[in-house]
């Protein structure tokens, strides 16, 4: 993550004084700013789980199998327990660094608005008012993102490999 992200700031104020009578004043202010910055992180760090039948068969019989078999290993837990003769489950860790750093736009929307009214009389100055606020705050994802559906279809039908991330000529 970066030290110091970039950021932007834009504002307007707006005030109003309407003279109703001598000494009584209508008063408004309206207040609007934004807000952004654009942090940029490390690549998406994903475990994924595999197995030779429904989760990345592809990744399994290309990578796991034939290590398991070079180290005279099996997938299948010998026991004793409950899980005697069924496959150990696989967690392979993946970094997207083709995807590029992530980067997202947290942006505050701020708004605010006075309404009021100011009396001068003699040696005295009152003053009254309702004030108004509204914050919102919201983090769009820009950049460096991946899709795990559309990963997920490339990795099957053999058009990317992500173990060697890289995109397999057809």
């Amino acid at each position: 993550m970066e030290d110091v992200p970039p950021s932007t700031r834009d504002s307007g104020l707006f005030e109003g004084l309407l003279q109703i009578e001598p000494g009584h004043d209508g008063v408004a202010e309206y207040l609007i700013t934004n807000y952004t910055t654009s942090p940029r992180y490390a690549p998406p760090a994903q475990p994924f789980g595999l197995n030779s039948t429904t989760r990345f068969r592809r990744c399994t019989t290309r990578y796991v199998v034939p290590f398991l078999t070079a180290n005279n290993l099996s997938i299948i837990n010998p026991g004793p327990g409950p899980n005697t003769g069924l496959p150990f489950s696989v967690t392979m860790g993946y970094r997207a660094v083709s995807a590029g750093g992530r980067t997202d736009d947290y942006v505050t929307e701020a708004e605010h608005f006075l309404d009021g009214c100011r009396r001068h009389a003699v040696r005295l100055r009152l003053q009254a008012g309702l004030y108004a606020s509204h914050n919102k705050l919201s983090d769009n994802l820009s950049g460096g993102y991946l899709s795990f559906n559309q990963l997920s279809a490339l990795i099957a039908a053999g058009t990317y490999d992500r173990c060697w991330a890289r995109v397999q000529p057809r």
